[in-house]
């Protein structure tokens, strides 16, 4: 009975959510770097980020919340963040994986070659805080696709806010 009230309640959650995310600007594309993988971003502000680790053997997931956006120049602007990571490493021979639990803070810098395509260099130091509690560092250059057409009042990013 208990699993059926979660079940209700996670629909309940994303049928409310499914507006919010429909009017949502969403950008997509690739980042390569430490890690290389797939970059999403949602109406400026929520970033999203899957790679695997080539290096590492590591499934690399981070989330990220944009708190800042300036525009620089013409079509280029810089953005400030904090976020979250996690890290899985492939199965080993013992059918073990480790998990890497961390924080990010991501700064970056982004230039908009024609309306709905952005080039993005991002550097995001941060603390690995499981298993033990280590400095890091994530960094990349990707190219993002704006589904939609990129209005200057997007453009203008967290800042018009």
């Amino acid at each position: 009975m208990v699993y059926r009230a979660r079940i209700v309640i996670a629909v309940a959650v994303l049928a409310a959510a499914a507006p919010a995310v429909a009017r949502a600007h969403i950008a997509a594309g690739i980042v390569l770097g430490k890690p290389a993988g797939l970059s999403v971003l949602f109406s400026d502000r929520a970033a999203l980020g899957a790679a695997w680790s080539i290096p590492y053997n590591r499934l690399h997931l981070h989330g990220d919340l944009r708190l800042l956006s300036h525009k620089l120049a013409g079509p280029v602007d810089w953005f400030l963040g904090v976020g979250t990571k996690l890290s899985i490493d492939a199965l080993d021979d013992e059918n073990t994986a480790g998990v890497l639990i961390g924080t990010r803070v991501p700064v970056g810098i982004r230039y908009f070659v024609i309306e709905q395509l952005e080039l993005f260099l991002e550097l995001a130091p941060g603390v690995r805080l499981f298993p033990d509690i280590d400095p890091d560092i994530d960094a990349g250059i990707g190219v993002r696709y704006h589904f939609s057409a990129h209005t200057r009042s997007c453009h203008r990013g967290v800042q018009g806010r």
